[in-house]
């Protein structure tokens, strides 16, 4: 029997990319058409479409669902606190982020500086994330079906995950 919190995410505007917008409540993220004037904060991603949860994980499992929709391109994963936010910022488990991202709407990878190819029978339209802390293991699922098509990316998280 595997015990696990359904954690309720929410987006840190203080972390938010300045092209992002995100809902009052922030629980929704979306591409905006202009750069927000915001305040050039040490923890504020500069260049990377990015944005981290309010809060972290330190232990435990936890299982949160982002509803990607029909978008055609998105990174959903999840990161250290201390991942570098200004600049270049390379999306993999070397650089502290564990994630997956679709490209051109058909083209799914595991984020890494090898990216890999992933092959999925449907297009998901909520992902599921479960993170094992403990385990260090981070697992993406199709939310809605609930086929097999999981990734698990086993790396060391031994620093507090910051949610993307």
């Amino acid at each position: 029997h595997l015990k696990f919190v359904f954690s309720d995410v929410r987006l840190d505007p203080r972390t938010a990319n300045p092209w992002l917008v995100l809902s009052e409540d922030g629980r929704r993220v979306q591409d905006g058409n202009v750069e927000h004037k915001v305040p050039d904060l040490p923890e504020r991603f500069d260049t990377a479409p990015c944005v981290l949860a309010l809060t972290g994980f330190t232990t435990g499992r936890h299982y949160w669902e982002v509803d990607v929709g029909d978008k055609t391109a998105w990174d959903l994963g999840v990161a250290r606190k201390s991942v570098t936010r200004k600049g270049v910022v390379v999306l993999s488990p070397e650089e502290g982020y564990w994630a997956i991202c679709l490209r051109r709407g058909r083209e799914y990878r595991a984020c890494a500086e090898q990216a890999q190819l992933l092959y999925l029978p449907q297009r998901p339209q909520v992902i599921g994330l479960f993170l094992d802390y403990e385990e260090g293991t981070v697992s993406f699922y199709d939310a809605i079906f609930w086929v097999a098509h999981n990734l698990t990316l086993v790396n060391q998280i031994s620093r507090e995950i910051g949610l993307g």
